[in-house]
């Protein structure tokens, strides 16, 4: 709910179909892609289900960057300018859930050895950045390169 939220901020005319994607693109992380497309194609309609389908398949760019960074970038830049959108607004409610964590913790020093994770996905999430800032509201870009010098910071 927070990144279709997010998005609306940004992007006031969502279109219900990504709205939807939204709410529904980590399910094929959770169930069989049969079901899943059957099930949301049928609910949903076949727009909703393409959109879910390119958003989880941002995630093959994200774990591919580190060792294909120009292809995970073709990916990116292949993806539809609203898709890119509610993509860069599901990493702002992520990497902004992140640092709020470390702003919180009583103890700073051991809060950031055990994100190494998300460490390792600050050049990704730049990358992301660079690749879809032309292509959505400037303000949702502003946010989301605000939240990534946080992060880059971070890892320094």
């Amino acid at each position: 709910m927070r990144v279709a939220l997010t998005l609306g901020r940004h992007l006031p005319a969502v279109p219900p179909e990504l709205t939807a994607a939204i709410l529904l693109h980590d399910v094929l992380d959770y169930r069989g892609s049969d079901l899943v497309d059957s099930t949301i194609a049928r609910q949903c309609g076949q727009r909703t289900l393409t959109m879910v389908w390119l958003m989880y398949g941002e995630h093959t760019a994200m774990d591919s960057y580190g060792a294909a960074p120009a292809m995970a970038l073709r990916r990116l830049e292949r993806l539809p300018d609203l898709v890119a959108a509610a993509l860069t607004a599901d990493k702002i409610v992520s990497v902004g859930y992140v640092l709020r964590g470390a702003q919180h913790t009583a103890d700073p020093a051991a809060y950031w050895p055990a994100r190494r994770p998300f460490l390792d996905l600050v050049p990704y999430l730049r990358a992301f950045h660079t690749a879809t800032a032309h292509r959505i509201p400037t303000t949702l870009a502003g946010e989301l390169d605000t939240l990534v010098r946080d992060a880059e910071t971070a890892t320094t």
